[in-house]
């Protein structure tokens, strides 16, 4: 342990004292403001509550919280589950060190094999680097499709603002789908559907197999049956699924878009834009208020589609990545 730091623990319980601890830490004061406190109120009690997020705490020897991790298990229909930090927060280096040990032990427990997080902040970055996290870019380049932007040449990050994306595409109107296609939430398990996602999934990454695995059953049921996850289904006129994505509830106000994939005979055709216009009217019907994404920057035709549909690339932002050691 830390000097200093007593022990890490796993919050199982909302109770009012810990989470207002958490809550001034993150806010730098002894004392919550009102306002903010109630919103991250709201959002520790969603990460304690929820079976696939986790909230975990240093105390000092005098009991005070000293340090907290938001950590998260999403879900792809694609890579199955994986760690995501929605906020690491310290009072020093030492603590950071030990939250993110615990973090990764967390999600040896879970079974998440890496824990991707993302900062604009270069202290930070080099921080975790020291500390074994792997960059997942490159050097700053200067993309062809757009000489005024500077970018890392690996994983680049969007954002979608849903309210200001939604007026984008409201005053372009939302591109109308082929006739006989549809756009539909997968809200219960079909053995069809799902052995169709599964054979798109090569299409998204050549290492994945198209055979519907019991473990992607399992994984395709799990986020089926949460609140904290949405696969939307693009089918044809034969019902037959021609694209499909993912939504992750990383925090109450932040969900991650995971798995866009759309079959290669169905592009060209505006599909594409059709189904990420349709994504971001769900967004902004239910009450989301920012959606993330990652890709990488060689995935050019992605890359516009994303900013045609109203996202913003967060230029200075990083991805980094912990893998998480196997259980013993």
């Amino acid at each position: 342990m830390a000097e200093g730091v007593t022990n890490v623990e796993v919050v199982v319980a909302p109770q009012e004292n810990t989470l207002r601890g958490v809550a001034s830490l993150a806010l730098g004061s002894v004392q919550a403001e009102a306002e903010p406190f109630e919103q991250g109120n709201l959002d520790l009690k969603f990460f304690v509550q929820s079976p696939d997020h986790s909230l975990l705490i240093a105390r000092a020897e005098s009991d005070s919280i000293v340090g907290s991790v938001k950590y998260s298990t999403t879900r792809g229909a694609g890579f199955g589950q994986r760690g995501q930090f929605a906020e690491v927060i310290a009072k020093d280096d030492d603590t950071r060190r030990v939250l993110v040990s615990a973090a990764l032990d967390e999600a040896s427990g879970r079974n998440d094999n890496r824990i991707y997080f993302q900062t604009d902040s270069s202290e930070l970055i080099e921080w975790h680097i020291a500390n074994g996290a792997i960059d997942m870019s490159g050097e700053k380049v200067v993309p062809e499709w757009d000489q005024e932007l500077e970018i890392f040449e690996g994983e680049m990050t969007f954002r979608y603002d849903v309210e200001s994306s939604f007026q984008k595409i409201a005053s372009e109107n939302i591109r109308p789908l082929p006739d006989g296609y549809s756009i539909e939430r997968f809200s219960e398990y079909d053995e069809a559907s799902a052995t169709q996602i599964a054979g798109l999934m090569p299409q998204l990454d050549s290492t994945f197999t198209p055979e519907l695995t019991d473990e992607r059953r399992a994984n395709y049921s799990h986020m089926i049956d949460s609140d904290n996850y949405t696969i939307m289904l693009v089918k044809n006129e034969e019902g037959v699924v021609v694209g499909t994505l993912s939504l992750t509830m990383t925090d109450t106000e932040t969900w991650q878009l995971e798995d866009v994939i759309l079959d290669g005979s169905q592009r060209g055709n505006g599909l594409g834009k059709a189904m990420m216009q349709h994504m971001v009217q769900w967004a902004h019907d239910d009450g989301l208020d920012q959606i993330l994404l990652q890709t990488e920057a060689f995935r050019t035709k992605a890359v516009g589609l994303y900013f045609v549909t109203g996202a913003e690339m967060l230029v200075d932002t990083k991805t980094l990545r912990y893998d998480v050691p196997a259980a013993a």
